[in-house]
């Protein structure tokens, strides 16, 4: 089977995020098969002797399976799982080792400080624009200030006795302070 058209084009292959997709797919096929052959009419209304009959179904069990390798055979020279070829893809599975108790805690625990991190910036993308509005408000009221008492201390205008707008009085204090000289 070729991968080209009518008109001899390449035809786009399949991407499947990964393996499991396919195997999820053969699953379902092997699982509808199996329950063709069992509720198949010919082979249950036969007068064939129970073994005869489940001899029979085995045969055709196994014969089911085979095509079904050639179908996917054949149909995997047209996906890709994962950028991998199918033959490949589905190989790595003995490739890879299973996963041990301790490196499973330090995945599973770095994907909580992932979640955690998450929720810290969105927290902090929903908070600190107010903070900063509120900081950039303070700074250009005390600029105004500044500028105010500056205005009154070259004697063109007269002194004001306006509220700091910051709320932390310690640095209400010590701006008073610099201010004032």
């Amino acid at each position: 089977m070729s991968g080209k058209t009518a008109d001899g084009n390449d035809l786009p292959k399949i991407q499947l995020e990964s393996k499991e997709d396919v195997e999820f797919l053969q699953h379902q096929f092997r699982d509808f098969l199996q329950k063709t052959v069992t509720s198949n009419t010919t082979l249950r209304d036969t007068s064939l002797s129970p073994e005869q009959r489940e001899e029979a179904s085995a045969l055709v069990l196994s014969k089911l399976e085979e095509w079904t390798k050639s179908i996917w055979a054949m149909a995997g020279t047209s996906m890709t799982i994962n950028g991998f070829g199918y033959d490949e893809a589905m190989k790595e599975k003995s490739r890879i080792s299973p996963l041990d108790e301790s490196l499973r805690t330090e995945v599973q625990a770095l994907r909580e400080e992932a979640d955690e991190l998450l929720l810290s910036v969105t927290q902090k993308r929903r908070t600190v624009p107010d903070q900063i509005e509120r900081l950039v408000r303070d700074g250009v009221g005390r600029e105004s200030l500044v500028a105010e008492k500056t205005t009154a201390i070259k004697g063109l205008c007269a002194e004001t006795d306006q509220q700091l707008p910051y709320v932390d009085e310690a640095v209400n204090a010590e701006f008073g302070h610099s201010v004032g000289l």
